[in-house]
């Protein structure tokens, strides 16, 4: 369950925008010859509906039905109480209140479409869950299920509004001021003082990984009791504002000796990242190498070169329901090197002392870099 602050405020998220969506979605809908559109939205993937009508449940499940009209219905497995709350935080033309989202979505749609054969455009069909398709298409029983994952995405109005993602990255700057601030010895505590700056700060979901010790062990780790610091350690936040998410990580070195290397690692990523620069570039630049010589060297050169070796990077960004989903990464089969405005660019260097870890959102298409 989400423990943060739901809100909408208009003057982030105008319900102007969120009807511009709906209608620009429907009108894509009816250009396929779609009869209306399907999303699913839960705890953990709710960044279709989201998008669509900025509502961002709690806990349950629900159906999002889109009509060519522009008209949205929202199915929820919720309770009643929870009704008006979603009428304040969301622009959702109906609220339907249910306990079995497959079968009132099935109604709905035979109320508004009647009978006969009906083609859903449905986002992230592969990941729909089974039980509620299963009935949906029982109860109407001419449904055919069309995947709207390859042009849903690239609808240019679903681009979250920069003031928004802008918020989110000053947000998620407060965790790491915290983690910054931070003279004890307890990854715990740490944890806790990040993740009570970035709640305070308006987050509606912060999930704080830390590494112990990057002389040690490169790993992120979600903590569960007292753990100890080393004198280098590394602070991931994944942090979502009203509905956009995002992730960041930063090294913290605690020794002067290896604190300026460190630091200069960092600024070097920042400026590359805030100038939208593609993650063979970015790599190139932190190590102090060319892209051309990076790309054609062996490994084992680089590192002997710069005394570090990129060892891993990745791409994240919303893609469909889900809101940070993996697009592009050194763990791909093919990597593609792509950088997307607003996705989120993860690196993690191996140097003569231990490891660097640092992740930052690109700058949106139109807005100012965050450096």
């Amino acid at each position: 369950m989400r423990r943060g602050l739901m809100q909408w405020d208009p003057a982030e998220v105008p319900q102007a925008l969120l009807q511009s969506r709906a209608r620009s979605v429907a009108d894509e809908c009816r250009r396929r010859g779609l009869d209306a559109l399907l999303a699913f939205a839960d705890f953990t993937r709710p960044c279709a509906v989201s998008a669509l009508t900025h509502y961002v449940p709690f806990w349950s499940q629900s159906f999002l039905v889109l009509m060519p009209s522009g008209e949205t219905t929202l199915v929820a497995a919720t309770t009643g109480r929870t009704v008006q709350w979603i009428r304040q935080t969301s622009q959702v033309d109906n609220v339907v209140r249910t306990g079995d989202i497959g079968t009132a979505t099935a109604e709905h749609l035979l109320e508004k479409l009647g009978a006969g054969r009906k083609r859903l455009g449905v986002v992230d069909l592969a990941s729909m869950p089974a039980a509620a398709i299963g009935k949906l298409c029982r109860v109407h029983g001419q449904l055919e299920l069309v995947a709207a994952d390859d042009w849903f995405d690239q609808v240019p109005a679903l681009q979250a509004p920069p003031v928004l993602a802008e918020r989110a990255l000053a947000i998620a700057g407060q965790g790491l001021a915290a983690a910054a601030a931070y003279a004890g010895v307890d990854g715990h505590a740490l944890v806790a003082a990040v993740d009570g700056a970035c709640r305070v700060a308006g987050a509606e979901e912060a999930f704080v990984h830390v590494a112990l010790d990057l002389r040690r062990d490169p790993r992120l780790l979600c903590l569960e009791g007292p753990s100890p610091l080393g004198e280098r350690f590394a602070v991931q936040i994944s942090l979502a504002y009203k509905g956009h998410w995002l992730r960041v990580a930063r090294t913290f070195e605690r020794r002067p000796a290896a604190a300026g290397a460190v630091a200069a690692q960092t600024a070097e990523f920042l400026a590359q990242v805030g100038r939208g620069q593609s993650p063979s570039a970015v790599r190139a630049a932190v190590l102090g190498m060319p892209v051309a010589q990076q790309s054609v060297q062996p490994q084992g050169q680089q590192a002997a070169q710069a005394g570090a070796l990129a060892e891993f990077w990745r791409v994240e960004g919303a893609r469909g329901a889900l809101p940070l989903a993996f697009l592009d990464g050194s763990d791909a089969a093919q990597p593609q090197d792509r950088c997307q405005p607003g996705a989120t660019l993860a690196l993690r260097l191996a140097t003569p002392d231990g490891w660097w870890h640092a992740a930052q959102p690109y700058p949106l298409a139109g807005s100012a870099p965050n450096n």
